[in-house]
């Protein structure tokens, strides 16, 4: 079982391309859960206009959140209500590739030894174009799949939420800790699965990452969090 875990908040500008690239994948999802922060724009209304539209109802659940809770624990919430054994996360003004989720279920299927498993991306900007085509990280330039360490995801954090997918298994071992913790949802998979051996990296582009002034995740622990060794090790 597929599951696609969303988290939403004000973010009716590109919401709906989003979840249409998740509509086109090749490979389907068994379910796609939406957990919204308590929106106060029209994020809420697309997504279900859009549920209803292309008959989504019995396998695309919507959750709205009581009060704002933020950005990493608003993703808690949501992966704690998919029940696939495989998750692909996933960001509100983000576009996947429509094989994303076939060729990184492949690789996972082939490699029982990943637990979190990150895709490369490239870079659009508002309107979508793109405006860099490939990063490569760290690791052999020669091989498609290679593992991540601890001390690379210390010393800068470039493994994106919105290119990964992990094991359900794994993340239910660590979920209690993580509750209530503060901690990006993405940084504690990645640092977790490095520790273990079980972090890769799948140089295959399979999305793309749109940069605009109001990306959530860079204000909340992109740049101000991650950027900073101790804090980081703090937070571990």
């Amino acid at each position: 079982m597929i599951s696609v875990c969303m988290a939403t908040y004000n973010g009716e500008r590109y919401i709906e391309q989003q979840l249409k690239s998740i509509l086109d994948q090749t490979l389907q999802p068994d379910e796609v859960i939406i957990s919204d922060d308590n929106s106060s724009d029209n994020t809420c209304e697309i997504i279900k206009k859009f549920i209803k539209k292309n008959s989504l109802e019995k396998s695309w659940k919507l959750f709205v959140n009581d009060i704002n809770l933020g950005y990493p624990q608003n993703f808690y919430v949501a992966m704690s209500k998919c029940k696939g054994d495989i998750v692909f996360l996933a960001d509100q003004d983000d576009i996947w590739k429509n094989d994303k989720i076939e060729k990184m279920v492949d690789i996972l299927e082939k490699n029982p030894k990943i637990d979190v498993l990150s895709c490369n991306h490239s870079l659009i900007d508002d309107n979508g174009k793109v405006i860099r085509s490939y990063i490569h990280r760290t690791g052999n330039k020669k091989s498609f799949l290679y593992p991540i360490y601890t001390k690379d995801v210390l010393r800068g954090f470039h493994w994106l939420g919105m290119t990964i997918a992990y094991r359900n298994t794994f993340y239910k071992k660590i979920e209690k800790s993580l509750d209530g913790s503060g901690i990006a949802h993405d940084f504690a998979l990645c640092v977790t699965a490095a520790s273990q051996k079980a972090f890769y990296f799948y140089s295959y582009i399979g999305a793309f990452h749109r940069r605009h002034s109001n990306n959530t995740s860079m204000s909340e622990h992109r740049v101000v969090k991650l950027l900073n060794l101790n804090r980081k090790l703090r937070d571990i």
